[in-house]
């Protein structure tokens, strides 16, 4: 891994954020948001968020995102992860939050609030980039949170990248994916969760929360895709699903040589299963109900035809 201990720091760069502190770096002469955990832990068996940044954005970008480019290394006695700063140039960043207090049409709640269906009105409302393109990426993303268990998706974590100098905007690319693949769990965590399926299972679909909420409370993004298949979900879901290479995230874990054999099963594991057991089964409820309505739909014609029939 790199060390970039030694690395010039541009220190007239300052980042958000609250998840732990960040330093901006020049790493072969390009800038690169350095990220540190909130812990100082460099042992084989312990993850951070900064490993699972990296992690997590290298599974984005196989999924088809375009992703912040990551690279893992140390700052002195600590586990870092350099983000490369898309900010370049005339760049900037305006993070959902920002879009959502420009919206005057929507009257809604605050900056941090995460309401799902504010946030759909407010990608309808907003001027900055086709409300069709905006939406079928915030369901994409959705998608892709809950394959990798990110339970940290809020307002001032995508965005929009606006170039100031020729008034264009494109969405940004995915950034912060610490929160992702239960970083925070400990050897003995794993240990038990691989050796007790139910226990297991009771993680995967019981206790991963989003932060995006609903009638005030933070939604269980499994249990919102069991029951709320629209077609916008379903189009995210069937695109994500078919470009889920998992042998290409399994090579992903196994290159990271600082997390114990032990993590890299059960990240490989809550990847495998998360899809299987949430975004599989999703679909498959869905084509079940769609086939239920063809064949109500077709018995009911059948009915009608022999009622016809028999009027004659």
């Amino acid at each position: 891994m790199i060390d970039f201990s030694d690395c010039t720091i541009k220190y007239t760069k300052i980042y958000d954020g609250l998840n732990g502190k960040k330093l901006a770096i020049f790493y072969k002469d390009e800038l690169y948001m350095l990220k540190f955990p909130k812990d100082n832990h460099i042992t084989g068996g312990y993850a951070s968020s900064t490993i699972n940044e990296h992690i997590s954005s290298k599974i984005f970008k196989s999924l088809g995102f375009e992703t912040q480019d990551t690279i893992l290394g140390y700052y002195d006695d600590k586990v870092v992860v350099a983000c490369k700063d898309f900010e370049i140039g005339r760049n900037r960043l305006f993070n959902f939050g920002k879009i959502k207090n420009s919206v005057l049409s929507v009257s809604g709640s605050s900056f941090s609030d995460t309401d799902l269906d504010e946030t759909l009105k407010i990608i309808d409302e907003q001027k900055l980039i086709d409300k069709d393109r905006l939406k079928e990426f915030y369901w994409d993303m959705f998608i892709a949170d809950t394959f990798i268990a990110n339970f940290n998706r809020h307002n001032e974590n995508w965005g929009i990248l606006v170039n100031e100098q020729n008034d264009t905007c494109k969405i940004a690319p995915i950034y912060d994916c610490g929160s992702s693949l239960y970083p925070k769990l400990n050897n003995q965590d794993i240990q038990k969760y691989l050796s007790h399926k139910g226990s297991f299972n009771d993680l995967i679909l019981n206790q991963t929360t989003s932060a995006v909420t609903r009638f005030g409370k933070k939604t269980n993004p499994q249990n919102f895709l069991f029951s709320n298949l629209n077609n916008d979900i379903l189009m995210s879901l069937k695109k994500i699903n078919l470009n889920i290479n998992l042998e290409k995230i399994n090579r992903i874990i196994d290159e990271i040589e600082i997390i114990s054999s032990d993590r890299k099963e059960f990240y490989k594991k809550v990847i495998k299963e998360r899809k299987e057991i949430i975004l599989d089964v999703a679909y498959e409820k869905y084509l079940s109900n769609a086939k239920n309505i063809y064949d109500d739909e077709k018995s009911l014609f059948i009915s009608k035809e022999i009622m016809k029939k028999s009027k004659i």
